[in-house]
This record gives C-alpha cells, sequence and structure tokens, in this order.
C-alpha cells in the first residue's frame, strides 16, 4: 500500500474522531443549554401577576377557611386561579419527570410553594378525580410534590441565607 494512501486514510480517521468528538460535545453543551432555558423559563411563569396572585390566594384563603368552605371556593370564585397553579405545577412536574428541570433546583426555588399548594388543594383535587372519573387530573402536580416532600423528609434543606452565609462570588468578588 503506497504511503500517500496508509496516510490518507490515518488523516481521514483522525478527522472522522475528531468530528465525532466535537459533535459530542456540542450535543453537551446543548443538552445543558436547554436544561438552562427550561429553567428560566419556568422562573418566567412564577414571575407574572397572575400566577403570583393565583397561588397567593390558594395558599392564603385554605388557611382562613374551613376545608368545606374552602373546596366550595375553590370550586366557585377561585376555580380560575386554582386551575392557574395546578396547569403551572403540572407542566414543572412533567418537565423534572423528563430530565427537563433539576428536581433539586425546583425545590430549592419553589419546593415550599409546591407542597403548600398541594396540601391545599389535595382533597379538591383528588375529589374531582372521583366525580369526574379522571384520575390523571393534575397526576404530575401530585407527583412532583410528593418527590419534594419525599426529599425534604430524608434531607431537610437550611434556607439558603443559612446554608450559604459565607458563599463568595467564583467571579472573585465581582457583582455577577
Amino acid at each position: 500500500m503506497p504511503l500517500a494512501l496508509v496516510i490518507v486514510q490515518y488523516v481521514s480517521a483522525v478527522a472522522l474522531a475528531v468530528g465525532v468528538l466535537v459533535g459530542v460535545v456540542q450535543l453537551r453543551q446543548h443538552s445543558v443549554r436547554r436544561r438552562r432555558e427550561a429553567m428560566l423559563e419556568l422562573l418566567h411563569s412564577f414571575q407574572t401577576p397572575d400566577m403570583t396572585s393565583a397561588l397567593t390566594l390558594v395558599i392564603r384563603r385554605s388557611r382562613e377557611l374551613s376545608p368545606h368552605d374552602f373546596r366550595e371556593f375553590v370550586r366557585g370564585e377561585a376555580r380560575g386561579p386554582m386551575s392557574h397553579v395546578c396547569v403551572n405545577f403540572q407542566a414543572i412536574g412533567a418537565s423534572v419527570y423528563a430530565g427537563e428541570l433539576d428536581l433539586d433546583l425546583v425545590r430549592a426555588v419553589f419546593g415550599e410553594a409546591i407542597t403548600r399548594a398541594w396540601a391545599a388543594l389535595r382533597a379538591t383535587i383528588e375529589d374531582t378525580r372521583q366525580q369526574q372519573g379522571w384520575p390523571r387530573l393534575y397526576e404530575w402536580f401530585q407527583w412532583l410534590a410528593e418527590r419534594i416532600e419525599e426529599r425534604e423528609t430524608s434531607a431537610p434543606r437550611e434556607p439558603a441565607y443559612v446554608a450559604f452565609k459565607n458563599w463568595k462570588s467564583p467571579a472573585g468578588g465581582r457583582a455577577g
């Protein structure tokens, strides 16, 4: 076999290996970017006045009303806000399950809001499932709240202001 042909085959093999390596790196970068974008989208979904007021209303009223009165409230005047909360948490739960969002990050940012909302709405959702024969109604919201509760039971989180009080910016003290 002529030397030139051996060199061409060698260069081709190296080029192919480098191309595969570059492709793998780009896929990993794409995956990281996709997860970051999903987390940013999650943050945006919670930064709307509608979501904030709906979540506040549901949690606050669940503390103020008897369980029966709260169910009536949620089925009546709060049906829209309740649905808004449930649909958002349903989407987050499905996204965590699919690996698009990190459970620990969701837990750190929204965990208590999710578990409190589930605690407030659980009986109403379970009643609706039974009455309408719809066992999967807000299934991912329930799944997510249960996963967060499990993590809190097995490894409770300290508040960030306690756990990271000595934190230093990786940017060497510059605002980042």
